[in-house]
């Protein structure tokens, strides 16, 4: 199954110092050019961070052209965009996104994905990483400009309490 992440997931996931779950769960994830450039733009550390991971797990693909199938919907960026075309072009993917307006889509659509809470939940579910940093991961970034709502919060904090030892 080839995984395709939104840059928002990426970037909440190195603000909180967590990036290389992403390698720990999946080894090796795309991304479209969009999603590159979104990432990639600016001078702060967390893009240094993430150019340096370009090339080594995270793969920059093209981006499909039924992507612009998707640019009619409002709420969507060139990124989702491209990740959404991705998936309708090709069977077998998932797809990591947060925003609503994406998800809504992917729903619609039948298309497997989750978000980064869903993935520190599996994370933690799968044992790849422990139930305390699963849920230090998931309080940085209800402190952080991740934006989630405090169902979402109660949520992966009772799935995450769940996991047996």
């Amino acid at each position: 199954m080839k995984v395709l992440i939104d840059a928002s997931s990426l970037i909440a996931l190195t603000k909180t110092g967590s990036l290389d779950l992403i390698k720990d769960v999946f080894g090796r994830v795309f991304i479209t050019k969009e999603i590159e450039k979104e990432i990639t733009s600016g001078t702060l550390a967390d893009v240094a961070i993430l150019k340096g991971k370009i090339k080594d797990w995270i793969e920059v693909i093209e981006s499909p052209s039924s992507k612009e199938y998707y640019t009619k919907l409002k709420g969507l960026d060139e990124g989702e965009c491209s990740i959404l075309g991705y998936a309708k072009e090709n069977k077998d993917v998932l797809l990591i996104l947060d925003e609503v307006e994406g998800r809504a889509v992917a729903e619609a659509e039948g298309f497997t994905h989750t978000g980064t809470l869903g993935l520190i939940v599996y994370a933690c579910e799968k044992r790849i990483i422990s139930k305390s940093r699963a849920m230090g991961i998931i309080k940085k970034l209800s402190r952080s400009e991740f934006r989630m709502t405090t169902e979402l919060y109660d949520w992966a904090l009772t799935k995450i309490e769940a996991v047996k030892k």
